[in-house]
């Protein structure tokens, strides 16, 4: 990759994200590299050996297709005709695991695991047990909590925090401080302006803490507005440590201009910005979040294909996860479905459990 211009289009798909990847291109200028086939070499398909091509026994890498050509120099017969074996696999695995992903995708929608207390308590409750436990029944109420289609709770506070993925900036956190203090430090530079003081930056912030903007989110805020105070006192830090080592505190704002650097109309912006970060982060009642779980999990599934596993055993990691899927979502519940309410009861007379 190195090697190649940054004006190359191959190098630049592959480096902003658009399409392919550094295996492509080595792929298309060194070297194809080894076909695999059901996760294995390609073994033997006529009489001790691939292709007619090939002596008896023979186990030269060539043989058992490994592909030394590029696309760049042409493959020839045998790797052509090898390479050809390992697409054909991938074409029908897509077509395969299209059904398998899908069928996985609604059992995780419409499927659900029963309480299993409540069939052999409960035996007469077990079909609305059943009903209420699916995802897309789950959806965040106006009381911050996640409820079902018959209000009962499933969690208290969505996530713990009730923050929205979609929405965090650093360390699943809703602001990333440091990089909004240097966009504002670059958007509003504020020359004229003198420079905060350690101390005056740590009494400056617990006063903008103190106003009802802030006081509003409490208690959910509580983690937001010490994240705050932590950050600032680093600010703090950085300053004294400065100044220390310069033995004087003129011109500090010279000396932190690109480090520390906080003023009053600094400060008072990056704290708008940040309340309405973490205001907007919060997820919206109403949001279906027992849909988007599902749909979180199965979309990854529909890419789990060969296509991203050309290399040799790459691919086994695919048929095993793509298999405890379909067993952990399907086996379980069904097993459930098919217990009547007599048998539930009989078990439940029984002891046996």
């Amino acid at each position: 990759m190195k090697a190649l211009p940054w004006t190359n289009t191959p190098r630049i798909m592959a480096e902003c994200g658009s399409k392919g990847s550094p295996l492509n291109i080595s792929q298309m200028i060194s070297c194809v590299g080894q076909q695999a086939v059901g996760g294995m070499r390609i073994q033997d398909g006529f009489v001790n050996r691939c292709l007619p091509h090939f002596e008896y026994h023979s186990l030269i890498p060539s043989a058992k297709g490994f592909v030394a050509n590029s696309f760049y120099t042409g493959l020839t017969a045998t790797e052509f005709f090898f390479h050809a074996m390992g697409g054909r696999e991938g074409l029908v695995d897509t077509a395969v695991k299209t059904a398998e992903t899908g069928y996985m995708a609604r059992r995780l929608m419409k499927v659900c695991i029963p309480d299993l207390e409540s069939i052999f308590v409960k035996p007469n409750t077990f079909s609305r047990f059943v009903h209420s436990q699916a995802l897309e029944d789950l959806s965040l109420q106006y009381d911050s909590s996640v409820r079902n289609s018959e209000n009962t709770v499933v969690q208290f506070t969505y996530g713990d925090d009730g923050l929205n993925p979609n929405m965090m900036e650093n360390n699943d956190r809703p602001v990333d401080f440091e990089r909004l203090r240097l966009h504002i430090s670059q958007t509003t530079p504020c020359p004229t302006e003198d420079c905060l003081s350690a101390a005056a930056l740590s009494t400056t912030v617990e006063k903008k803490l103190a106003e009802p903007r802030f006081q509003a989110l409490l208690p959910t805020g509580r983690v937001f507005m010490q994240e705050i105070r932590d950050f600032f006192n680093s600010l703090a830090e950085n300053q004294k440590s400065l100044v220390v080592g310069s033995g004087s505190d003129e011109r500090i704002g010279v000396r932190t201009w690109n480090r520390s650097r906080m003023t009053e109309t600094q400060l008072e912006l990056l704290l708008t910005e940040a309340l309405d970060k973490c205001m907007l982060a919060y997820v919206e009642p109403g949001e279906a979040v027992g849909a988007i779980g599902a749909q979180s999990i199965s979309e990854p599934g529909t890419q789990m294909t060969l296509k991203v596993c050309r290399r040799i055993f790459a691919c086994t990691c695919v048929f095993e996860s793509v298999s405890n899927y379909r067993y952990s979502f399907s086996d379980f519940p069904f097993q459930w479905y098919q217990l009547h309410e007599r048998d539930a009861r009989r078990a439940a007379i029984k002891g046996d459990h």
